[in-house]
């Protein structure tokens, strides 16, 4: 499951960047789970303006710049990238359902 969460948050990251539509990346043939990380994709990004408004009255900010730098030394896409682990937990916590296994 943490692996669904984990590449959910590097497409997050990559859709922020502007490098690609979400739904084509979570369609790349190296994607397992497709329909579940696309509906996690999706909905986070639904609500995004909501989930940033409510990170940064949290004053999230600054700790998910300093987790970006953290994450591999650099800023910039590391930045982006804990900011997609923050947006999609935050949806989780709020709004999702979780995750089902069949």
């Amino acid at each position: 499951t943490m692996e669904l969460y984990q590449t959910a948050a590097g497409i997050l990251a990559r859709v922020a960047q502007r490098r690609g539509s979400a739904k084509n990346m979570c369609l790349d043939p190296r994607v397992q789970n497709k329909r579940a990380i696309f509906k996690l994709v999706h909905e986070t990004l639904r609500h995004v303006r909501a989930l940033d408004l409510a990170l940064t009255l949290a004053g999230c900010d600054e700790l998910l710049a300093g987790a970006g730098a953290e994450l591999r030394g650099a800023d910039g896409p590391n930045a982006e990238l804990a900011r997609g682990a923050a947006r999609l937990f935050s949806y989780e916590l709020c709004v999702g359902q979780g995750l089902h296994r069949r």
